[in-house]
């Protein structure tokens, strides 16, 4: 009965050191899952975060190339504008350059023939002509200093020797005509072929830009 009594409480002891055992081993696993799953979760958190911060300074990069873009395209738009409207004013010099030539002959046209009076109706024929004439000039004069003056403003770089060169030309030309001197058509001519050849250099130069 004893060594029964005793072998029966030899196997209590190992089952109660196993069931020890394993609740000892459960706990740390337990335990060693939680700090897992804790670490995980904030490792997936800090992921999670870095990845939403990525996109947000992606987004925001996006939204500043775009606004950088637009910005190039409304300046080199501005560019385009600009030297159109440079082109219409000296289409409109150079057309009233010719108009004052017409004026200038037609009144030297005007003296010549005065000089031939061959009767006194002649010599008292009314100078309604030259009036008209001399009207016409003064007003074609201060056309072209108008369109003279904004030319000069939109022709502002001074560094840019085609643009001095076109503003040389007219200060030139303008001797001409306020002397009352029909400007020489080989000027005219060497002055709009200096325009045109600013104009396909500007455009030649916003086309590189925006490519």
């Amino acid at each position: 009965m004893i060594i029964l009594a005793s072998h029966s409480s030899n196997g209590m002891a190992i089952i109660y050191s196993g069931l020890l055992a394993a609740i000892i081993s459960g706990g740390v696993s337990l335990i060693g899952y939680c700090i897992t799953t804790y670490f995980q979760n904030k490792n997936n958190k800090e992921t999670l975060k870095v990845q939403r911060q990525n996109n947000s300074d992606t987004i925001q990069t996006q939204k500043e190339i775009a606004k950088m873009e637009k910005d190039e395209k409304l300046f080199y738009q501005t560019q385009l504008e600009w030297s159109e409207q440079t082109r219409k004013l000296i289409a409109k010099y150079v057309l009233n350059c010719i108009l004052m030539n017409r004026q200038i002959k037609k009144y030297n046209r005007l003296r010549e023939d005065e000089k031939i009076i061959s009767s006194i109706a002649d010599a008292e024929r009314p100078n309604n002509e030259y009036l008209s004439v001399l009207s016409e000039v003064k007003k074609l004069g201060n056309d072209l200093q108008e369109q003279i003056t904004l030319i000069r403003l939109y022709l502002f770089h001074k560094d840019d020797p085609d643009e001095a060169k076109i503003l040389t030309e007219i200060l030139e030309m303008q001797q001409y005509y306020s002397r009352f001197e029909v400007i020489p058509d080989l000027e005219l001519d060497g002055f709009i072929n200096d325009a045109r050849d600013l104009f396909d250099k500007q455009m030649k130069n916003l086309q590189n830009k925006t490519a």
